[in-house]
């Protein structure tokens, strides 16, 4: 953002963009939750009260020590070094944004993911997707593109912004330790918390069985995360 243009008159950093004002984190910074789907809402590094309150959590946070290690079943994967505690705010999914409908002809949807919150080429069937936005990182990203999918997330998605207008549909997709997590653990979210119920409503579904035994939609990827509530498929 240029330094040269006026400060906002906000009334403070952080807010949810919904009534009645609340702050989506703590004093320390720590993401308080049970606010997804809603975008919080932070102020700019040229905002009035960034002198008074310092607190653009979301764009002063990063992940101090990580490491990218070859998961048993997953590809690569993201650990952290040294403990997290829950609330810790760790960045966003970062790379190139393009628009939803351009997805399909991409040479790869691996490294995709749809800011409704979803990852795109796992939510195919949602025609809401076409007119919206997707962030591709396979050629460009930071260290959040080797996140893998868990049933049994120890990480939060939720959205933040801050240099655009809320609801434009380009919020930036921040991740919070939504347990305390110990060093060494990966760092996982679930892909799309809706799947399951999303199947559940599509007619006339369709199953296969995978080499594992498993029994899960035709069009399904199985999902290989081992937690213990593990649905079967992402």
């Amino acid at each position: 953002m240029p330094s040269d243009v006026d400060g906002c008159e906000c009334q403070e950093a952080a807010l949810l963009d919904d009534e009645p004002v609340e702050c989506a984190y703590d004093a320390q910074g720590y993401y308080l939750f049970g606010y997804q789907g809603r975008e919080v809402l932070e102020c700019t590094p040229v905002s009035s009260l960034v002198s008074t309150t310092g607190r653009l959590w979301l764009q002063t946070s990063k992940l101090l020590a990580s490491d990218i290690f070859k998961t048993a079943y997953c590809g690569w994967g993201v650990r952290a070094k040294t403990r997290i505690k829950k609330g810790k705010v760790l960045g966003m999914y970062t790379g190139h944004l393009i628009r939803s409908d351009k997805v399909p002809s991409l040479p790869s949807r691996e490294y995709t993911f749809d800011l409704d919150g979803d990852a795109t080429y796992l939510d195919s069937d949602n025609e809401s997707n076409v007119s919206g936005y997707t962030v591709d990182c396979s050629n460009m990203g930071n260290w959040s593109r080797f996140i893998n999918h868990s049933c049994d997330p120890n990480l939060t998605v939720f959205e933040v912004v801050y240099d655009q207008l809320p609801g434009n549909g380009m919020a930036y997709h921040a991740y919070a330790a939504n347990r305390d997590i110990p060093a060494g653990e990966e760092l996982v979210f679930n892909y799309n918390p809706s799947a399951a119920d999303i199947r559940k409503k599509k007619k006339q579904q369709k199953y296969r069985k995978t080499a594992n035994g498993r029994r899960i939609p035709t069009d399904a990827t199985e999902c290989f995360c081992g937690a213990e509530g593990c649905r079967g498929f992402i």
